[in-house]
């Protein structure tokens, strides 16, 4: 009992005040942990309105453009001694680039120099003058003929360009990292960043630029001459003499120029850039599903442009020649929208449609799959229509022929109240005979009674059989 009631006197003189000891009931506002000292806000650094700044800043942007600019988290103590360092490295670059009687510009210590100078720059959120930094870097790297690292300071230059919504400024710098990743002879890496900045053009709206750097971009990986859709191309031919260019994401960058054209509504290069990422998966052993997912998707942009023999075609010479392919559930779903668009059957249409493999396709390729009519194309058809009015035009056909002509009391009546009904040509284009003429009643009949006689002459024959 005195250890029970030592426990809760100990819990009344640490938890319960002087003035809710009487009531029995807790304060929680004046509890052990309101004692310690709290730091005044005005004397250090005020990290709540940095963070709500920060938080407004990433939100208002957000809903602006797809990128966020950098925020400097640093105090002005810091920053100022950033922007010390940053001016002292960027006046020894410039020191090292002065040439004299006795010595030349030194390029490769004014690019360290100016690297050191972006990343100060970099810490304090300034993009302008980090990509002027990275820009000089680059320059003198290329200049001492370090291409690597000059097209890895021009694409650092280019994030900086996105960052400032400067999306045409960002393009060229990332042509110019191409440029050097073609000097050193990585295709691949020039392909990306080709392929990168018409990213950048298409996010700026520049439509008209973006679509031939997409081309470009793709043309690099996969050459025309390794492209079986090489005729949906913009006309240009690439003679390089190189074969397909392939490497770990090479096939996922060759499909966001897909995607970029099956959103713009351009069927037929949109499949010749599927034909090429198709080309990179057929080039690597170990693509299976991905190789599938991308003859599927070709299917279904050759039905968008209304070509559904070529889409069989396609579909018969070449996929199935893949037995892997053949048992896919890709490979039914292929089939069945191609069988359902040539047979006119929307409700095999709509079937195929709700198939499980159109869950792993790319959004917006399922999206322009789930627009597919039986007329071919995503444009609505008038299958019903059509069928209905065969279906009618038939049945009109059917009733005038078996219909009797309307009893009349001469022959003479019956000739002039019949009319010529022979070889009426129906709206399905078939010719339907309704009825013969005089002539040819009259020979038939002579026919039948030349049969006749002849039948009828056989008393000579003797067909009794003799069984003794």
């Amino acid at each position: 009992m005195n250890y029970k009631s030592n426990i809760s006197s100990n819990k009344n003189d640490l938890f319960l005040t002087s003035a809710s000891k009487k009531s029995g009931k807790a304060n929680p506002q004046t509890s052990t942990r309101s004692s310690i000292p709290v730091p005044n806000p005005t004397t250090s650094y005020n990290y709540s309105s940095s963070t709500s700044t920060a938080f407004t800043s990433s939100s208002s942007s957000s809903s602006s453009s797809s990128s966020i600019a950098p925020k400097c988290h640093l105090t002005p103590t810091q920053q100022q001694k950033k922007l010390t360092e940053a001016s002292e490295w960027r006046s020894k670059a410039a020191s090292s680039m002065k040439s004299s009687f006795f010595s030349s510009p030194d390029n490769l210590s004014a690019y360290s120099y100016y690297k050191k100078a972006a990343e100060c720059y970099k810490s304090l959120a300034d993009s302008e003058k980090e990509l002027l930094m990275r820009e000089s870097a680059g320059s003198c790297s290329e200049k001492s003929g370090q291409h690597s690292s000059s097209a890895h300071e021009y694409k650092l230059a280019a994030q900086c360009a996105t960052n400032q919504d400067e999306y045409e400024r960002a393009n060229k710098f990332y042509l110019k990292a191409a440029e050097a990743w073609s000097v050193v002879g990585d295709m691949a890496r020039c392909a990306e960043n080709v392929i990168s900045g018409a990213e950048e053009l298409d996010r700026g709206g520049l439509h008209s630029q973006a679509s031939p750097a997409f081309t470009q971009g793709v043309r690099i990986f996969v050459p025309d001459e390794f492209n079986k859709m090489s005729r949906f191309g913009d006309g240009e031919s690439s003679s390089s003499g190189q074969g397909i260019v392939n490497s770990s994401f090479a096939a996922e960058h060759v499909f966001k120029a897909v995607k970029y054209f099956v959103l713009t509504k351009n069927y037929p290069m949109a499949l010749y850039c599927n034909s090429a990422a198709s080309a990179l998966h057929e080039d690597d052993a170990d693509s299976t599903i991905s190789l599938y997912r991308a003859y599927v998707t070709t299917s279904i942009l050759q039905l968008s442009i209304g070509d559904v023999v070529a889409a069989e075609q396609t579909f018969v010479q070449e996929h199935l020649q893949s037995s892997a392919y053949l048992k896919s559930n890709e490979s039914e779903l292929a089939d069945d929208m191609i069988r359902a668009v040539k047979l006119f059957d929307d409700e095999a249409l709509e079937k195929a449609q709700k198939y499980r493999a159109m869950q792993s396709l790319d959004p917006c390729v399922r999206a322009l799959a789930m627009t597919l009519k039986v007329a071919g194309g995503v444009a609505g058809g008038k299958k019903k229509q059509t069928a209905a009015a065969i279906t009618t035009t038939t049945t009109t056909t059917k009733t005038t022929k078996t219909t009797p002509p309307p009893p009349t009391t001469t022959a003479t009546a019956t000739a002039t109240a019949t009319p010529e009904i022979k070889n009426i040509i129906t709206d399905v284009g078939q010719d339907i005979d309704v009825g013969i003429d005089d002539d040819e009643l009259g020979a038939a009949m002579d026919e039948l009674a030349e049969f006749e006689l002849e039948v009828g002459d056989d008393s000579d024959s003797d067909d009794s059989v003799d069984l003794s």
